[in-house]
């Protein structure tokens, strides 16, 4: 089964900060990668019910207005509402590093979890990988 290119570079960036958004989202425009934004968890549930399963990486900051990026992590890894996104990959991108929130993040289901501020070289490392593996996933099954 082969993939189309197209069909795999779709992200969803939830993250409430404008800098964060606007930057990441021209970095990985750049690398041909479709971006869709969302700045809470209710603009991304409405972004990925909307998309029913075509997102290929999540890219999600912890801490938003109202619930925090762990409860869609949560929601996305359980619900069989959300049963279309049980495996697609989750990219945690934020400043906050503690081990007890990276230890959570892990629990959860998250795949990958980078710091703010981070160097375009690595994100872009990053991205490329979870998708690959995920395709890889895709093939397989």
């Amino acid at each position: 089964m082969i993939i189309e290119k197209s069909k795999a570079k779709d992200v969803l960036l939830v993250d409430d900060s404008n800098l964060i958004q606007v930057s990441l989202k021209e970095i990985l425009q750049m690398e041909g990668y479709s971006v869709e934004l969302a700045s809470s968890v209710d603009e991304a549930i409405a972004a990925i019910k909307r998309k029913n399963g075509e997102f290929h990486l999540i890219i999600l900051d912890v801490h938003l207005p109202n619930k925090d990026g762990f409860y869609l992590v949560e929601l996305l890894r359980k619900d069989e509402e959300f049963k279309n996104y049980k495996n697609v990959p989750i990219m945690m991108l934020t400043s906050d590093a503690t081990m007890v929130t990276v230890k959570k993040a892990i629990e959860k289901g998250v795949n990958d979890y980078l710091n703010k501020p981070f160097k375009t070289s690595e994100i872009l490392k990053r991205v490329e990988k979870l998708i690959l593996d995920k395709k890889k996933q895709i093939i397989k099954s």
